[in-house]
């Protein structure tokens, strides 16, 4: 809390640097909570331009530098059988971030995102990014997160509980490189997406599997919404699809008791493999404070070695503000963004920020034949306190149920989260 009493008692604005010339400009400003901004242009008169490079005439770099920090804390009650389980503090992610646009002739959108989890160190969000003038909305290229499901595309900022539910962990897809194109019709109406990836670096969590070649496609749709000043109400639903193209390499899924701490309690182990297509279906129900959510994924693989193989799992949740906040969804993307209260905690004021309370049933199947990866019962049950858009605390509850593997058992899980991001 000494951290999160800095935080808040920054001041709001720092001294701009800059710098003026003739047909250019460099300027930097350090903003609370915006974090480091830039801003480099340079403009040449059109009559000392040789005509091919006209599109050069102006050029520009603007952005932000940011920084975010999760550092959870974990104490467990577990069965042995189900592996080491040690209590402990972690830095769940620590990430470094540069964001913006820049002009070379074309005007480009960049975000260059290194993370650190664990005791390994990741690119995560790493592109270019491409606006057409009309149809499509963006065309990303670099090491990107395949569109499929709810809560593995979001920013983990967004989410209600410190982790995603069991299926999305071992099933949905991690950072590959690549590229996506989005777009939609009728803002808060449809949502699309698509890409093509091939291979990424190991993931912590998400699915484990080495492959080539991944084509991902997402559909988010809302029939029904209903604006009010008290908040919207609204239906999502979603649709993806992703076909792996293995050629032989491994597919592997596992997956943690819904904390990043823990040992992974269930796991397929390598499955050599020709192919594998995933399905997901997606469900919302907002009513302002009030939201439900659920999310289904079914794996079938191709067993180089024998017959196909049926993976899957569904979770449901339910989430309520009781400061009377709702959930921000971005119906141009289909997709919940970061909660930010009505009014920020102060030391010295009214605000209390945004209270968030969840509980989530999570089933996970890895098990199907001579593949014993064990199936899992997980309830996990969290309040969360958004103190402002940059600072959160947020506490778990898991107990999770493994079966149909050997050493099976059970795990109670209490852990902690603090997260303070610019």
């Amino acid at each position: 809390m000494v951290l999160g009493g800095l935080l808040l008692s920054l001041p709001t604005a720092a001294p701009a640097l800059e710098a003026e010339a003739t047909y250019g400009r460099v300027r930097f400003d350090a903003d609370w909570p915006e974090g480091i901004t830039y801003e480099v242009r340079g403009r040449y008169p059109e009559e000392d331009l040789w005509g091919p490079l006209q599109p050069f005439q102006e050029v520009y770099l603007v952005g932000r530098i940011g920084a975010r920090l999760d550092l959870d804390g974990a104490a467990f009650v577990a069965d042995r059988s189900l592996g080491d389980f040690s209590d402990g503090v972690k830095v769940r992610r620590a990430r470094f971030y540069l964001l913006g646009d820049f002009r070379l002739g074309l005007p480009l959108g960049y975000k260059f995102e290194f993370s650190i989890e664990g005791n390994s160190v990741f690119l995560n969000d790493f592109y270019l990014r491409w606006k057409p003038p009309k149809w499509i909305d963006a065309v990303d290229v670099g090491y990107l997160t395949p569109p499929f499901g709810l809560d593995n595309v979001v920013s983990s900022r967004s989410l209600t509980f410190m982790e995603v539910g069991s299926p999305i962990a071992a099933l949905a897809p991690g950072y590959r490189s690549g590229f996506s194109l989005s777009g939609h019709w009728q803002p808060w109406r449809f949502a699309w997406s698509g890409g093509a990836y091939s291979l990424g670096q190991e993931q912590i969590s998400g699915d484990a599997s080495e492959s080539s070649a991944q084509l991902t496609a997402r559909l988010a749709w809302l029939p029904w919404r209903r604006a009010r000043e008290s908040g919207d109400r609204f239906v999502h639903l979603g649709l993806g699809t992703s076909y792996v193209f293995s050629g032989g390499d491994r597919i592997r899924y596992r997956a943690r008791p819904e904390s990043f701490i823990a040992p992974f309690v269930v796991d397929t182990q390598d499955i050599s493999a020709e192919s594998a297509v995933l399905y997901g279906l997606e469900l919302a129900w907002v009513d302002g404070p009030l939201s439900l959510q659920s999310e289904w994924i079914q794996s079938f693989v191709s067993d180089s070695d024998g017959p196909e193989r049926d993976f899957g799992g569904v979770y449901g949740m339910v989430s309520w503000f009781a400061t009377g906040e709702q959930r921000p969804y971005d119906g141009r993307t289909g997709m919940f963004e970061r909660v930010v209260p009505r009014e920020s905690f102060a030391l010295h004021g009214p605000g209390w920020g945004a209270w968030e309370i969840g509980q989530r049933i999570s089933y996970l199947d890895l098990t199907d034949g001579s593949v014993r990866g064990g199936r899992m019962l997980s309830l996990t049950s969290g309040i969360t306190w958004h103190l402002n858009a940059q600072l959160k605390l947020a506490a778990n509850y898991v107990f999770a149920h493994v079966t149909d593997k050997p050493g099976a058992g059970d795990a109670n899980v209490f852990q902690a989260r603090i997260e303070i991001g610019i």
